[in-house]
């Protein structure tokens, strides 16, 4: 947490970051939304706001959308780490893969069609 050394800190990223990687080019490993979900919590807990963690988390959440692992979990921690402005780039550039659940990041107003 942010309430421990910078040292601690970084250690404890480190680790994220070795286990992250390890899980992504392992096909062993099995890799899901809750991967990319508890990465992007490493960054936001470990590593104070700046623009290089915002562009960490953003490179993780390109790679989860091109995995097709994208969750209401993963935008959650993305909303977390990043601008609104970055925020919106990223989100309308989601690519959910083919059987993968669609994610709706904002609610219109919807009228249902009485059948």
């Amino acid at each position: 947490t942010m309430e421990d050394s910078p040292e601690v800190q970084f250690e404890a990223f480190s680790l994220a970051v070795t286990v992250f990687k390890k899980i992504l080019h392992d096909t062993r490993l099995p890799q899901n939304s809750f991967t990319f979900a508890f990465f992007l919590k490493a960054c936001a807990n470990l590593l104070p706001p700046s623009a290089q963690r915002e562009q960490l988390a953003l490179h993780a959440f390109q790679r989860c959308c091109r995995d097709g692992q994208v969750s209401p979990e993963v935008i959650s921690r993305l909303k977390q780490l990043c601008s609104e402005d970055v925020l919106q780039i990223a989100l309308q550039n989601i690519n959910v893969g083919a059987g993968t659940k669609q994610i709706i990041t904002k609610q219109p107003n919807r009228q249902h069609k009485k059948t």
